[in-house]
């Protein structure tokens, strides 16, 4: 039986410690050969040892993950990388799950996915988990919708999110409370939310206003 030496780049001890113990329950084929705390000590640690797959945390210091993987890819192209994330920014998540990384999932689903996220990407085949896959077509779906929005809603999507009532937001757009409220009522249509605080999260999460 072929062991696979795997390389785990995460700068939390926790998770380290985690994945090898993981990973060694499994069965001798699974073998961590080194970690690494940050981008650089990644790349250099892969272009070093020669390990089959690295596994590796998205958010690394020095390198990011998904910079590190091309690195990798570009210094020794034989090298699989696993790339997990945690389910943070839409931007980066969309990021992750169209690169031409092997594999990616999760930071949430990682112990749940790793043997067959593993096993998929040393066969050289692209995995993408089904909980990430599932959030990136919903965060395109949301996107697509956001993209129907006229100008007009826009605007007042943006003036909620910035806590005005609708009497402030009459009042600033020079329109009556009546036209408002028809536009919010659209608004909770097209975006598929119920409240107020649906639409104020949805601002935020696709960066119509700024925290």
């Amino acid at each position: 039986m072929k062991t696979n030496r795997i390389l785990v780049a995460d700068d939390h001890p926790i998770v380290q410690e985690g994945l090898q113990s993981h990973l060694s329950a499994k069965g001798p084929e699974w073998e961590v050969c080194a970690v690494a705390t940050t981008g650089l000590e990644a790349v250099a640690k892969a272009v070093t040892l020669a390990p089959d797959i690295v596994v590796m945390d998205y958010k690394l210091p020095d390198l990011n993950g998904l910079e590190a993987a091309a690195q990798i890819r570009q210094r020794a192209p034989s090298i699989e990388v696993l790339l997990f994330s945690e389910a943070g920014s839409p931007f980066v998540l969309q990021r992750i799950y169209h690169s031409s990384v092997r594999g990616c999932l999760l930071k949430s689903e990682a112990l749940d996915d790793l043997i067959p996220a593993l096993e998929t990407i040393r066969r050289h085949h692209r995995f993408r988990s089904r909980a990430l896959t599932e959030l990136c077509e919903g965060i395109a779906a949301s996107a697509a919708a956001c993209a129907t929005l006229t100008r007009r809603e826009l605007e007042i999507l943006r003036l909620i999110a910035q806590d005005l009532s609708s009497l402030e937001i009459a009042s600033e757009l020079g329109v009556s409370i009546r036209t408002i409220e028809a536009h919010r009522t659209h608004l909770f249509r097209k975006l598929k939310v119920r409240s107020v605080v649906g639409l104020v999260r949805y601002a935020i999460y696709h960066g119509v206003v700024e925290l």
